[in-house]
């Protein structure tokens, strides 16, 4: 045998003596599920018919905008529903007349003035125009508390100025007391009724506790919205229609393009080569998806749905595979070649809290976030649980300051940064 040979036969018996931290990932649930997609073009003649559908009904949609009716409260709702079920980017223009003209009517001086004390009407005119971008005070909401200064318990009777206030607040930025007392006291109060109502109620209440829409994803949460919506006797069945063919239209894209991505994955054959990390590709484009679900970034997302499979890759060879010495020799390379400079923020910011900190658990040589709060304040695990998550909440303040004061920005970038925060 060659010195050359023998060196290499050595290499490689040293390499699989290494005893590496791995993580023994389970298997993608997916399989070849997606695969279908890839190259489906038999319903093509469906497609033309629901495009057409969709283009009558989006017309007789904006005539709606330009109705005169005078109803301020119908307006605000009407913008409501078509952006909780994920249709505004087809109106955003008709939607920015019809805040615009409202602002102008109904604010001075970055205050609102309207001598309506409809509960749900202030906090969603709040609520619309201060996510719209307009330096809204929330002073207006010193009109619901009473002369001992706290919240009117008559407004715990108001489940729809509940849930409205509830909204609102967590639109509060730094310095917003009144909405952290709006929160505290609006949470409390849903909490409370959520036990005395029918369940149909509790139901809803209970699901706007746990996803409120400013840190939700407006696509995963239009379905529920729709059928929310339908259970309301007066609700617009044009609208509805709408909502419903748009989308299903989106979610024939969707397909398509996982399916795409799913036919490289499977054949770039990447799983055999690199058998320790995740096979978590349908899970990476979801994470793109939810930053935009629009029909004009579809190539976008196929690619950075491939890079964030590729750098999940990467992150697995640094927490699950790579010893000590291999990853100061790959972080060098990576170093020298100027790339990834960002790696580790964008992975540390794509991971739910409890699920990292499950899996960092089962690696020795990786302490967890949680157990890192742990040890350098001394505390518990609850304890830090809840540091973490009021962590969490300042940081959202600092994300809605940023959103609403970055007039320089397109919204469609500012939306695609919030909703990775999201996720």
């Amino acid at each position: 045998m060659s010195i050359a040979a023998s060196a290499l036969v050595s290499t490689q018996n040293a390499v699989s003596d290494v005893k590496r931290p791995c993580a023994n990932f389970a298997p993608s649930i997916w399989g070849n599920t997606f695969l279908q997609y890839a190259s489906e073009s038999m319903h093509q003649e469906v497609d033309d018919i629901m495009n057409q559908q969709a283009q009558i009904l989006k017309e007789e949609v904006k005539m709606m905008f330009q109705s005169s009716n005078p109803n301020i409260m119908q307006k605000l709702n009407f913008i409501d529903s078509i952006q909780r079920f994920g249709i505004s980017y087809h109106f955003q223009k008709e939607i920015n007349q019809a805040l615009e003209q409202i602002h102008n009517t109904l604010t001075k001086d970055n205050t609102i003035i309207s001598e309506d004390g409809n509960h749900h009407f202030l906090a969603l005119l709040f609520r619309l125009l201060r996510q719209q971008g307009y330096q809204i005070s929330s002073n207006v909401f010193n009109k619901f508390k009473n002369e001992q200064g706290n919240f009117n318990e008559t407004l715990a009777n108001d489940i729809q100025g509940l849930c409205s206030l509830y909204e609102a607040a967590h639109l509060r930025i730094d310095g917003d007391d009144v909405l952290e007392e709006a929160y505290d006291f609006s949470n409390t109060q849903l909490m409370s009724l959520a036990n005395q109502l029918s369940p149909s109620l509790a139901a809803q209440i209970n699901h706007y506790l746990r996803q409120p829409l400013n840190k939700s994803v407006l696509r995963f949460e239009a379905r529920y919205h729709m059928t929310v919506y339908e259970q309301d006797s007066s609700h617009n069945e044009i609208l509805l229609t709408f909502a419903k063919v748009d989308f299903n239209i989106l979610q024939k894209m969707h397909q398509k393009e996982i399916g795409i991505i799913t036919k490289w994955w499977k054949q770039s054959n990447v799983m055999k080569k690199v058998p320790h990390a995740r096979d978590r590709l349908v899970e990476c484009y979801l994470w793109i998806l939810a930053m935009s679900y629009k029909p004009e970034d579809s190539n976008g997302r196929m690619f950075a749905g491939k890079l964030s499979t590729v750098i999940t890759l990467l992150d697995d060879a640094y927490d699950a595979y790579g010893t000590v010495e291999e990853l100061e020799l790959l972080t060098e390379a990576f170093k020298r070649l100027m790339c990834f400079a960002n790696y580790s923020i964008y992975i540390n910011c794509s991971k739910g809290l409890g699920f990292r900190d499950y899996f960092e658990q089962q690696r020795v040589h990786v302490a967890s976030s949680v157990e890192c709060c742990m040890n350098q304040y001394g505390i518990s695990e609850v304890e830090a649980y809840k540091l973490i998550r009021k962590d969490i909440e300042n940081y959202w303040k600092v994300i809605n300051e940023e959103y609403f004061n970055s007039y320089n920005i397109p919204k469609s970038v500012l939306d695609c940064g919030a909703n990775f925060a999201r996720m």
